[in-house]
């Protein structure tokens, strides 16, 4: 399940980002990946907020090729995220520069880890379109793709690439709900196997604000 725990309009937040996903059954039972990303957040106006950010993601064996070992990451990361309009339909794009501390297994033998260190470019481009008169029930799109650069970029540029649809439903003035499916492709570092897995995505999303503002 994805989840948010924002302060509304503030320079700090706590939790995850509309966009992103939680921890995931994929391709069969299994926990996929346990997250945590504290965050400090600017306003820069209505239309625009940058972020730097810590985070911390245990990646457990999944899917139809899982790795050797569970393999904890810590990264750090600037983001820059941009909301406009099209007609009805609500745009974002979110641009974000990744420096990865990674644990890797030591060739030859998968019980020792080695740190690398590696850096990655995203961006996303999503569309909420209204399906409703008052704009509480929404289908939302996007689309996600993951480059590599840097020194340990590995043999290709692309990482992964993640497509999501989703029908969404607003609860209230702060809480919306969504329902939806999310394709991940991975491009493995072997530069032999090319992943796909396959999420059933449920997520609650909260804007409410941590405290009331003064006066």
């Amino acid at each position: 399940m994805a989840y948010v725990l924002r302060r509304s309009r503030a320079r700090f937040t706590l939790g995850r980002s509309p966009g992103g996903t939680g921890p995931a059954l994929r391709n069969g039972p299994g926990l996929a990946a346990a997250t945590a990303s504290p965050r400090v957040n600017f306003q820069i106006n209505r239309f625009a907020s940058a972020t730097v950010g810590y985070g911390f993601v245990n990646a457990y064996r999944y899917g139809s090729h899982p790795g050797k070992t569970t393999l904890p990451e810590h990264r750090v990361f600037e983001q820059l995220w941009i909301k406009h309009s099209a007609g009805r339909i609500a745009l974002q794009h979110r641009f974000r520069v990744e420096q990865r501390a990674m644990q890797i297994t030591a060739p030859g033998n998968s019980q020792d880890l080695d740190t690398e260190l590696r850096q990655r470019f995203r961006y996303m481009l999503r569309g909420d379109i209204p399906l409703s008169e008052r704009r509480r029930l929404y289908l939302g799109l996007y689309d996600e793709f993951f480059l590599n650069f840097g020194g340990n970029r590995g043999p290709r540029y692309l990482d992964q690439n993640r497509a999501y649809g989703a029908f969404g439903f607003k609860l209230g003035r702060f809480e919306k709900l969504e329902i939806g499916y999310l394709h991940q492709l991975v491009q493995q570092r072997n530069n032999r196997i090319i992943e796909q897995n396959h999420t059933i995505q449920i997520g609650i999303f909260s804007s409410r604000p941590l405290r009331k503002p003064p006066g």
